[in-house]
């Protein structure tokens, strides 16, 4: 099996989970996520603010956001604060993987003191059928 090693900072593995987490969400059907990151500003509006720093979407631009979230949601068939389990045999692969990177960052960091070193070896993925392994 082909291995990677990835060396990295504290924050670039805080970094990494979050965007591991947010994939890992968007794969299960919880768009409310895009939602959530326009209102605590990390995705911020495209142009710059009037004094040159990141501008922040307004509470009504922050509310459209979520209603448009909810309505993607309900056209894809999701009940109102409902979404898939990790388990659910409708969640892409992709989605799992980074279910499993992220828990095996999170525990490294948890150990780790400065800089993480990484080994997937084995793939953690669970079986489409929900069985445990």
């Amino acid at each position: 099996m082909d291995r990677l090693n990835l060396d990295l900072s504290i924050d670039q593995g805080k970094g990494v989970c979050e965007s591991l987490d947010v994939f890992t969400r968007l794969c299960l059907g919880q768009l409310e996520i895009v939602a959530e990151l326009v209102r605590q500003g990390v995705i911020p509006v495209a142009r710059p603010s009037a004094d040159g720093e990141r501008a922040m979407a307004s509470e009504e631009c922050c509310d459209q956001i979520d209603q448009l979230m909810r309505a993607a949601k309900q056209l894809l068939g999701y009940p109102a604060g409902a979404s898939n389990g990790i388990g659910h045999p409708d969640v892409h692969t992709n989605g799992r993987r980074a279910y499993e990177v992220e828990k095996v960052l999170a525990a490294a960091m948890v150990v780790s003191g400065g800089t993480l070193r990484i080994d997937c070896v084995k793939p953690m993925i669970l079986p489409l059928d929900g069985s445990s392994r």
